[in-house]
């Protein structure tokens, strides 16, 4: 019912199986039920759904839970753009993955909290998250086809990651194979994805003909922040072809986005320095007024957010990574120390033992050299002739 959208149908499943659950005192199950019952609405009750699944499954031995909660809770502000929380949560589902040592939700999490550095200039260390994950990916049999969703995924942020680095090469290589594979397979949604992102990295290369007609052609479809990067990028590409008056159209489409959003993406700072001296030349001081207070506002938010996400981000990710790491070298140190402990034992032991046998070996040949000898004495007088007494 889920896949196939048939919210009504879900919608009396869960009635029964929540039923079912109350019936049976079973919290697991209830857990269950509310976590599909969250698809169902918006965000604010889903969070209260979520908020169930972590009470009735806080003490549960349950490799999946509390954790799979925590991660609802985060999905929900992600998609609703309240990244600051949605890492919060994602951290609190990653740790409960570890205290229970799922390895599948670690992996899953990890990817969920490089998403959110990423969009906070953190790339470096979503880089490394993504490479990460793409290795352990490629060790799964038949990963592309078992795990495709993910190595779509993969492909686009490590393609989006690498751009923003302005690592070009390495952006058009992991954009190139996500284009190629959902090309092949028709998979019209991640291929537009794809195809828009290569239309950023056609800008930074100097194509802008091409990357203006495949943003123009596709930018429509798009909403909210998403459509705000993508006229960014239009107008840039107006800015460079000395299109002045179609670029400042562009920024003031942005300008309305942002202000109804109240979600600042990176390069909204550029969007008002234009905008402010476009005012200026303008001589509109109301203007240049309101788009001063809105980049103070706008710049403050995005820094105060970023420092937010980077200190969380160390102190619940970073720091226990770094202190795992250090446990694991600890204990393979202290295994090696073992190991080499009782090589030296083994080797004193055997240097000990040879020299005993050395000792020994040098004991029994003395001993066999007088036997020998003492032998040979014996055999000489045995194979002397017997002298016959004189007769009488």
């Amino acid at each position: 019912a889920l896949e196939e959208d048939d919210s009504t149908s879900l919608g009396m499943l869960i009635k029964i199986h929540l039923r079912k659950a109350t019936l049976e005192n079973n919290n697991l199950e209830k857990a269950r039920a509310y976590y599909y019952k969250t698809t169902l609405e918006e965000t604010l009750p889903a969070l209260v759904y979520a908020d169930s699944v972590i009470l009735l499954t806080e003490e549960s031995t349950h490799s999946n839970y509390p954790a799979i909660g925590y991660a609802l809770k985060g999905h929900l502000y992600y998609e609703s753009g309240n990244f600051q929380l949605a890492l919060t949560e994602y951290l609190t589902a990653y740790n409960h993955s570890l205290s229970k040592n799922n390895v599948e939700q670690q992996k899953e999490f990890a990817l969920a909290i490089a998403s959110i550095r990423n969009l906070y200039g953190q790339h470096y260390a979503a880089a490394e998250l993504y490479n990460k994950s793409l290795k352990l990916l490629k060790k799964e049999n038949n990963f592309e086809t078992e795990h495709y969703e993910d190595h779509i995924l993969l492909m686009f942020n490590l393609a989006l990651t690498h751009l923003r680095l302005q690592s070009i090469d390495s952006a058009r290589y992991y954009a190139n194979q996500g284009i190629n594979i959902t090309s092949s397979l028709k998979d019209n949604g991640n291929f537009q994805d794809f195809i828009l992102l290569d239309a950023q990295i056609n800008f930074y290369e100097g194509a802008l003909g091409k990357a203006r007609d495949t943003l123009l052609k596709y930018s429509g479809s798009l909403d909210g922040t998403s459509k705000a990067i993508k006229l960014y990028y239009l107008g840039k590409i107006e800015d460079r072809l000395n299109n002045k008056d179609l670029s400042i159209k562009y920024c003031k489409e942005i300008d309305s986005i942002v202000t109804a959003t109240k979600d600042p993406f990176l390069e909204v700072k550029d969007v008002y320095h234009q905008l402010i001296l476009h005012s200026m030349d303008q001589n509109d001081k109301q203007s240049q007024i309101e788009y001063i207070g809105k980049l103070i506002t706008y710049d403050s938010l995005q820094s105060t957010k970023q420092e937010n996400i980077i200190n969380a981000a160390m102190a619940s990710y970073d720091i226990p990574y770094l202190k795992h790491q250090k446990r694991e070298a600890e204990a393979q140190l202290e295994n090696k120390k073992t190991i080499i402990t009782a090589v030296g034992f083994l080797a004193g032991l055997g240097g000990f033992t040879g020299i005993f046998f050395f000792v020994r070996s040098n004991r029994m040949q003395k001993k066999l050299k007088v036997l020998l000898e003492d032998g040979s004495v014996r055999k000489k007088i045995i194979n002397e002739p017997v002298n016959n007494p004189p007769s009488s």
